[in-house]
């Protein structure tokens, strides 16, 4: 039997044959997709994952992971870690970081928040009015907002809060949520990290196999809508050890109210701590006080009217 680190008959270690599943599972980028992708050198890529770098370029030099003129593409080397369930990998280890605030009982994602935060704005770029934020439209609420003395940085108090929804109401919701979950927990459908030039044709993401927070968001909006409900695009962040950002859809269900419709949520709880979880709750109509939200892709920090890059960092303030 072979170990992490001895070989096996066939000359590969535990992980490189763990790795070459993880190939065949890999839905990979379009040529066009990598052609615009950031790249990374194999030893660049095996640091990512966390892998022998002799395991992995025996995969590329097979032709098992697919190049392009510049290298691996870094998305493709971040699809190859969720599959490959090493536990070793920055995707891997940056989702299970993100998903430790759903693994509590619903009365603690529903309780109220604070959190101390900054916005920094990079030194690189120019700004061209003053920093400004806008307030979330459920979930959360900034009480305070400072601005630095160099104008880069907003520091202040952020208040978050759960909204507890009843299930869907509307047949079509419930069975379209449950469409999605069934698909990513089968295998037929694969959460993998997208890039912003996969993200250009969403549907064509889901036909092959692939999906991110943002493809989702995007075509399950359309599934509801052609289904007859209002839907609304939603950006936010997930708060806690590792900050975030995340898309879902909203829904306007039959009993007139506003439902987030979030079955990825459900997914990595499943993902992460088995098909029986009782976490996964979150992603079903419910407001966690871990992910304020904004309404639609409008900028949410802007520097006289435009938006600008930044990094958002926060820390929950124990009572």
């Amino acid at each position: 039997m072979a170990t992490e680190t001895g070989r096996g008959p066939e000359g590969a270690t535990e992980t490189g044959r763990r790795l070459a599943e993880a190939a065949k599972l890999t839905v990979f980028e379009t040529d066009a997709e990598r052609e615009r992708d950031e790249a990374l050198d194999v030893p660049g890529a095996a640091t990512f994952l966390g892998v022998d770098e002799e395991e992995l370029a025996a995969l590329v030099a097979q032709g098992d992971v697919p190049t392009g003129p510049r290298g691996l593409g870094y998305h493709d080397v971040a699809a190859l870690g969720l599959n490959s369930g090493l536990r070793t990998s920055v995707s891997e280890q940056g989702l299970m970081m993100m998903m430790r605030f759903a693994r509590q009982p619903l009365d603690k994602l529903l309780a109220p928040l604070e959190w101390s935060f900054q916005i920094q704005v990079p030194a690189d770029v120019t700004l061209t009015g003053p920093l400004e934020v806008r307030q979330p439209n459920e979930g959360g609420e900034f009480v305070s907002v400072e601005t630095s003395a160099d104008g880069r940085a907003l520091t202040g108090r952020l208040r978050t809060y759960g909204v507890e929804a009843a299930p869907f109401v509307s047949k079509a919701a419930t069975e379209l949520y449950d469409a999605w979950v069934s698909r990513l927990d089968s295998g037929a459908l694969r959460f993998q990290w997208v890039s912003d030039e996969g993200r250009r044709h969403p549907a064509l993401r889901v036909a092959e196999g692939r999906v991110d927070c943002v493809c989702m968001a995007l075509v399950s909006a359309e599934e509801l809508q052609h289904a007859g409900l209002a839907t609304r695009l939603e950006s936010g962040r997930v708060l806690g050890l590792l900050d975030a950002q995340h898309v879902w859809t909203s829904v306007l269900d039959a009993d007139g109210t506003w439902k987030r419709f979030d079955p990825l949520m459900e997914v990595h709880c499943r993902r992460l701590w088995g098909p029986d979880t009782p976490y996964g709750v979150v992603g079903r109509g419910h407001v966690s006080n871990a992910m304020p939200g904004w309404p639609g892709t409008t900028p949410v920090v802007t520097a006289g009217g435009t938006g600008v890059p930044y990094s958002f960092t926060a820390r929950r303030e124990r009572s």
